[in-house]
């Protein structure tokens, strides 16, 4: 059997641009059954060094590290050989004891003092050839012994809950529905599997008629692969042939186990003497038929190699390497590794098979191993994708309906449909995005918490609606349920909320409070209203708009309107023209200030003398004290009205002892003084409670040139965009600027808080500290200081709390919104270390309050490693060379990372503390 390299390079990169290959660095070694007598023959590696893509000499090699040094006090120190080629150095495995798979670590020293380590790992395969005790076992019993195990029927697998097999059966034979052979079926219904019957089910079989796998067909004579123009035959008798199905006679090619063949359609042909016929244009050399050499059990080139003996094809791009002698197949298939090209092999009935390379990196010695694109036969796959009976997936399979895949870059294409590390489509229609967030689907459509229906998009108290005849948004206060049309208004309406409705013909924005309270309606036809007050286009008004016809006071006594054409109550006016009236026209003046009193208003006063004495408007009162005449005076200075009352009952009063009230009692004063208002005051100046009422503010005038030397300065001011408070110790300004053009004027503030308090003297040992500002914030799932769009100026930021977290097999809580700085610990008696992985994008949106993060987000976070812990693994940080790699941080290690959105959502380590 011949030795095959699992992986050709190892390429381990360390500081200064230095790394080492390894060619190969995994291999296999063929053993008896019992794993003894290795063949060593092939066991053994190039070492090389880069620095860069150019390869640099070794200073020194050495072995530091074994398998066979683990196993105690039997150690073996020469199971291994050294030896200088060129600039590389070849390590031979000599010996390997009993193991069944190993490594050797190899140490190299660099001409500059460096040392760089790789590991050359080894796995012994034992020969599978018929054994003695197979001979001596009695067919119709099973036979357990120390060292095997013999039955005539065998299944690996497992039955689900429908009593479905899935797995491997190995038997048959006389009496029974299967030949003799191997099985692998999934899905089988046990009925099916009780008359020999897999149909859909099997995956492969091998039998004394032959097999499948793979779309291969395995005969008792070979390996068979068909498709539209011929016939591949890989016969076990040592033919290979390219079947022509036109002509079945008459193959486009063939290499018999004689050794004789032919190619070109029959057009070349040649015998087990080495007689060959060419149809067409012959040039040869002395071993040599058109650049192809002849060798014992093979036909080959640089590039070709057709080795009957082996039951190996290989085809491989160019390498540049010439071959001496007749290649051995596994050469030539390290070298499609390396070079690129395309393998067909059969070594045994679970070893076989189609593979497709692409071409490593060339170096000065030779390549490092390329990439497999593609495998047919015992092992499927194409690129990085693999191929079952039901799927065709990336990663992990997971074929499951309603499931995502297991982490990122998995995929999978399967008879439940496709999905994703955070999405799929279901064959049956369902399909879900961003992790939950967007559903589609028979069974529901939602995005982001909101329901796709018909003509509608709600959440349980949010609709928006758009019907054949309405359309409409609609928000309330309860759950709105499945009501439509009108009935949502009016669901509104009984229950709280607001709606916008808009119809062919009509449009209507209102909202209610909390039983059936109409807060404000605005419509496009009747009347708008908000609380009480009813408006239209021309007027605002309470209760109607209707006016007595020919009057100016409304026709009906709970109204009140006010129109581009004055105030209007049932019994009074006050007129856009100046003019009015007062007691349902009792009183009333025209625009020059005439007053007019009806016959029925009762005059208190009996004289009115002016200032030279003279009465300037002659009165006329009768015995009743009915005035019937009428006042009209220009000035009146000085006088007496009588010493008694003057009211209009409900409207004004103007009592003899000093006190009095106007509008309706909303304006009044006791004899004191004392005033009392409920309605809206206006002054352009005064003073109120020592408050001095200015010109546009009020309390303690401030200038825009500066602060005033005077602690009174800083005492109070209201404006209409500027806010001031303090005094001799410091002060607070809000407004539109609060910055004086003494500073400067190269910037503006909306805010500044000033603290000049004397604070130094206190208890001996602590610092006095002044604040600017003290929040204290609670009571939240979520606290915040402070929140701001824009950068923050200081001379410095000072952490004043760091988060602790303890890691155990429960997981962990980590909150980077609430803290930048973390200690971590980990212990174990069972383990040695712990890996974590790093919260994703969703999470870290979720915990700022988003549901996505900014484009341009980023924060930055330490991270050490506390005394006394174990080691803790953070998975998937980018280095500084954009490499994404895991960070172990051993005790009192530290790092520091900066979370970030602007090249996609990725953790990149700005410093490494060890």
């Amino acid at each position: 059997m011949a030795t095959i390299a699992k992986s050709s390079i190892t390429l381990v990169s360390i500081s200064d641009a230095y790394s080492v290959s390894l060619q190969p660095s995994n291999i296999t070694i063929n053993a008896d059954p019992y794993g003894n007598n290795p063949k060593l023959e092939n066991a053994f590696t190039i070492i090389s060094l880069y620095c860069g893509d150019i390869q640099v000499p070794i200073s020194s090699a050495s072995i530091v590290g074994s398998s066979l040094w683990e196993e105690g006090s039997n150690i073996h120190k020469q199971d291994y050989s050294l030896e200088i080629v060129g600039n590389s150095v070849k390590l031979s495995i000599t010996s390997i004891g009993n193991q069944l798979s190993g490594w050797r670590e190899i140490e190299v020293i660099t001409n500059a003092g460096q040392k760089l380590t790789a590991r050359f790992s080894y796995t012994v395969v034992r020969e599978t050839t018929m054994l003695d005790w197979i001979l001596e076992w009695d067919k119709n019993l099973t036979e357990i012994s120390g060292d095997h195990v013999a039955t005539p029927n065998a299944f690996i697998g497992n039955k689900d809950g429908d009593g479905k097999l899935t797995g491997v059966y190995i038997g048959g034979g006389e009496n029974h529905p299967y030949l003799p052979g191997i099985y692998g079926f999934k899905g089988c219904t046990p009925e099916a599997f009780a008359q020999g019957n897999l149909g859909s089910t099997e995956i492969f079989h091998l039998n004394e008629n032959g097999g499948m796998i793979g779309g291969w067909d395995i005969s008792n004579t070979g390996l068979i692969k068909e498709n539209s123009v011929g016939r591949l035959e890989i016969l076990s008798e040592g033919t290979i042939r390219y079947v022509n199905l036109l002509d079945a006679t008459n193959p486009f090619w063939e290499l018999k186990s004689d050794g004789s063949g032919s190619f070109a359609s029959g057009h070349i042909t040649w015998d087990v003497g080495g007689n060959a016929t060419f149809d067409g244009k012959l040039k040869a050399q002395s071993g040599e038929i058109g650049g192809w050499a002849i060798g014992s059990h093979s036909l080959y080139n640089t590039s070709i190699l057709l080795d009957s003996a082996n039951s190996f094809f290989g085809l491989r791009g160019p390498s540049g390497l010439m071959f001496i002698n007749e290649p051995l197949s596994s050469s030539f298939y390290d070298s499609i590794t390396r070079a690129g090209g395309i393998a067909i092999y059969y070594t045994d009935s679970t070893h076989y098979g189609l593979e497709g390379w692409l071409q490593g990196s060339p170096t000065t010695i030779d390549y490092n191993k390329g990439t497999q694109i593609f495998g047919l036969g015992s092992k499927n796959f194409i690129a990085s994708w693999n191929i079952g009976v039901n799927a065709l997936w990336r990663g992990d399979l997971v074929n499951t309906a309603g499931n995502f895949t297991g982490k990122s870059g998995d995929i999978t294409i399967g008879s439940q449909g496709i999905r994703g590390y955070r999405w799929y489509i279901d064959a049956d229609g369902e399909a879900d995005f961003m992790q939950g967030r967007v559903h589609l689907g028979p069974s529901k459509c939602e995005i982001a918490g909101w329901t796709i229906q018909e003509n509608r998009l709600c959440t349980s108290k949010a609709a928006l609606v758009n019907d054949t005849n309405y359309a409409g948004l609609f928000l309330s206060t309860n759950v709105l349920g499945s009501s439509e049309g009108v009935a949502l208004t009016d669901k509104i309406a009984s229950s709280g909320g607001i709606y916008l409705i808009t119809t062919s013909n009509h449009a209507e924005l209102a909202a209610y409070s909390v039983g059936d309270i109409l807060l404000f309606k605005l419509t496009s036809s009747g009347t708008n209203q908000i609380a009480s007050w009813k408006f239209d286009h021309k007027r605002i008004y309470i209760g109607a708009s209707d006016l007595i016809p020919g009057s100016k006071f409304t026709a009906f006594s709970n109204s009140l309107v006010l129109s581009d054409n004055g105030i209007h109550a049932p019994k009074w006016c006050l007129l856009a023209d100046g003019s009015g009236k007062l007691a349902g026209g009792n009183i009333s003046w025209d625009i020059d200030g005439n007053v007019t009193f009806a016959n029925s208003v009762k005059l208190a006063w009996t004289q009115i003398t002016g200032t030279d004495g003279v009465m300037t408007t002659a009165t006329y009162i009768d015995a009743n004290g009915i005035f019937t005449g009428k006042i009209s005076a220009n000035n009146i200075t000085a006088g007496t009205i009588s010493t008694a009352s003057i009211k209009c009952e409900g409207k004004w009063e103007l009592n003899a002892d000093g006190s009095g009230m106007l509008a309706s009692g909303n304006i009044s004063w006791d004899k004191t003084g004392k005033a009392n208002f409920t309605g809206k005051i206006i002054a352009n100046s005064g003073s109120i409670g020592g408050f001095e009422i200015g010109d546009g503010h009020i309390g303690v005038t401030a200038t825009a040139s500066g602060e005033s030397s005077s602690a009174d300065w800083a005492n109070l001011s209201i404006y209409k965009d500027f806010f001031k408070v303090g005094g001799s110790k410091g002060y607070v300004m809000f407004g539109d600027d609060v910055i004086p053009s003494s500073m400067g004027g190269a910037f503006t503030a909306v805010g500044r808080i000033v603290n000049n308090a004397p604070n130094t003297f206190g208890s001996y040992g602590f610092d006095q500290a002044n604040y600017g500002i003290f929040i204290d914030v609670s009571g939240g799932t979520k606290n915040y200081g402070i929140s701001s769009n824009a950068a923050l100026k200081a001379p410095a930021f000072v952490n004043t709390e760091v988060k602790i977290l303890t890691f155990t097999g429960n997981g962990y809580t980590i909150d980077f919104s609430q803290h930048n700085v973390f200690l971590l610990y980990y212990t174990s008696s069972q383990y040695s270390k712990v890996e974590v992985t790093l919260p994703s994008e969703a999470s870290v949106a979720s915990q700022f309050g988003v549901n996505t993060l900014p484009e341009n987000f980023g924060t930055v976070l330490t991270f050490r490693v506390r005394t006394g812990s174990q080691n803790i693994i953070l998975k998937g940080i980018y280095n500084h060379n954009e490499d994404l790699v895991n960070y172990e941080l051993a005790s009192g290690d530290s790092i520091q990372v900066l979370v970030s959105k602007v090249d996609g959502f990725r953790y990149q380590i700005l410093n490494h503390s060890a």
